[in-house]
């Protein structure tokens, strides 16, 4: 295993540099099957930018390349990066544990890991995250990948030139940017209407528990399949160019803008870009806030 090397002075003065200037920064990458989308945030005291964004092309599902022209734009540099992870083979769950401290949570979460079964404990690289105490009990949230796709993807990253220090699950990623634009995640479902397709995306207190795509179809109907595919929730949160006159009984309809909270420091082209990728900038939104402020990281140690 080859040892890190340690930042030289002038390195360490530089970033106390940034810092001064721009505050703690972090670059939230989201890989997407098709597409990259990159947003660099800034926390100086409190009053959270963003100030970068970036969206490159995947040719032929390998990313490589488009990690490679994210990394080279300077505008995208941060003291942190992280990236998403996802698939079939990523998992996150939310349960209820007796009342313990951070080190005896280490070893249940192991203990957890090896009784749901899906893989022996030395296959998946594993995290987990107190939620909530309540009296004698706490929520806690457990996240699980395989080490070949926890690999593949850091390995994607380093070849790439990026020191990816941070792997979220794309699933908490949501939630950690509704938290960021001020919402208070429940029951609720954000769904991103496209000129051609619509994605859902149904969340509980901390996680995606299902997304699926549909395509836009005639605007008549379009209510009515929504209200089939997110049953159960409380609120529902549109983005994207969708009409406002979405009509589903028994649920709150209001538009979300990822942004809204935030400060834009970005090129007239790339904010209005960003506008457009509201759901996917969302979720490279909530990796990136999760490497500033750190709540599951899947990264091999």
């Amino acid at each position: 295993m080859s040892r890190r090397r340690l930042p030289t002075f002038r390195q360490r003065l530089a970033l106390g540099f940034r810092r001064l200037l721009h505050g703690r920064t972090a670059l939230g990458i989201h890989v997407a099957d098709h597409e990259i989308v990159a947003v660099r945030l800034a926390d100086r005291s409190g009053r959270v930018a963003v100030t970068g964004y970036a969206r490159e092309s995947v040719t032929a599902g390998d990313p490589h390349a488009a990690l490679c022209a994210v990394a080279a734009r300077r505008r995208l540099r941060a003291e942190g990066t992280a990236v998403s992870i996802g698939g079939e083979r990523v998992a996150t769950c939310v349960g209820t544990m007796p009342r313990m401290t951070d080190d005896e949570l280490v070893n249940a979460a192991k203990y957890e890991v090896w009784r749901c079964g899906n893989a022996e404990v030395d296959e998946v690289c594993y995290d987990s995250a107190k939620i909530e105490d309540a009296g004698e009990e706490m929520e806690v949230l457990l996240a699980t990948a395989h080490h070949s796709i926890v690999l593949q993807r850091s390995d994607a990253c380093a070849a790439a030139g990026l020191d990816a220090t941070s792997l979220c699950p794309d699933s908490l990623a949501l939630a950690k940017a509704l938290r960021l634009s001020g919402a208070r995640p429940g029951r609720i479902a954000v769904c991103d209407i496209g000129p051609q397709r619509i994605a859902l995306h149904v969340l509980d207190a901390m996680r995606t528990r299902r997304a699926l795509e549909m395509p836009r179809g005639d605007e008549d109907g379009l209510a009515a399949r929504i209200s089939a595919a997110i049953g159960g929730i409380d609120e529902l949160l549109v983005c994207g160019s969708a009409p406002m006159n979405l009509d589903i009984p028994g649920v709150k309809t209001s538009r979300w803008n990822p942004v809204a909270q935030l400060q834009i420091k970005l090129r007239r082209d790339e904010a209005r870009d960003l506008e457009t990728q509201p759901c996917r900038a969302a979720v490279a939104l909530g990796v990136a806030a999760n490497r500033l402020w750190p709540w599951i990281n899947l990264a091999p140690v």
